[in-house]
């Protein structure tokens, strides 16, 4: 339309939103209805010419009745650019200063921002989540270095490899027999072997323990009875 230069060139594509509906270039001189639709003055006036009696008329988009409002360019195209190249601090701290535009796709990837560990539930920094499960967290899976095990609860561990309670095929273990004097020890998956394979040593062991009982109660015995006796001779004088 008239005013308008011919050769403006951009170097990207123009949102819809300032190209005018009627001459389908970049608005000039815009205008906007209350229905929101913007266009060219010239545009719009060359299309309903009188019919804006008291300020309303028929919207050419979709035909509604409305006010038109005369709305500056300059005004609008500060704000977006507001928008598009203003700068503000990242919300979770990371120092990074992002584009208004791009605020929530950096909130998507930002290296601090908070996310909450799959496997315990804590919510930590992104930039230390794998920290976090390779050397803190209980509930991450581990695997056993004595067995290969996988799976295993970090908490867990210590419970699998217990030389009394766990149940870890490759923790060295001693003979069940140990308080009676058997100094064997091996892994745990290996003492079957050994209860099957020397069962004669171990019976030797029980009757040397059970004779050293008796023996330890006959001493108990003579010791008691002496100080019965003790004790009656100091009631009678």
């Amino acid at each position: 339309m008239s005013g308008r230069p011919d050769d403006i060139e951009f170097e990207e594509e123009i949102d819809r939103k300032y190209i005018c509906p009627i001459c389908l270039a970049v608005l000039w001189d815009p205008v906007q209805t209350s229905c929101g639709h913007r266009f060219c003055k010239l545009c719009l006036g060359g299309l309903v010419r009188g019919s804006w009696r008291f300020g309303m008329s028929r919207c050419p988009v979709d035909k509604s009745f409305s006010v038109l409002l005369e709305i500056c360019l300059k005004t609008m195209l500060s704000k977006e650019k507001c928008y598009h190249l203003d700068q503000e601090n990242c919300v979770y701290g990371c120092g990074t200063r992002v584009k208004r535009l791009e605020h929530d796709d950096h909130k998507q990837v930002c290296h601090q921002r908070p996310v909450n560990c799959e496997h315990c539930d804590e919510q930590i920094f992104y930039a230390d989540l794998t920290k976090h499960q390779v050397l803190m967290c209980e509930h991450f899976p581990v695997q056993c270095t004595l067995c290969g095990q996988t799976g295993i609860r970090r908490k867990d561990i210590s419970s699998h490899i217990d030389v009394n309670t766990g149940d870890c095929p490759q923790t060295i273990i001693p003979c069940k027999y140990a308080s009676y004097g058997c100094q064997f020890q091996d892994k745990r998956r290996c003492m079957s072997d050994h209860y099957t394979t020397d069962p004669d040593h171990h019976i030797l062991l029980l009757v040397q323990h059970n004779a050293s009982q008796d023996r330890k109660i006959a001493e108990l015995t003579s010791q008691m009875d002496k100080l019965m006796s003790i004790a009656k001779n100091v009631v009678n004088h």
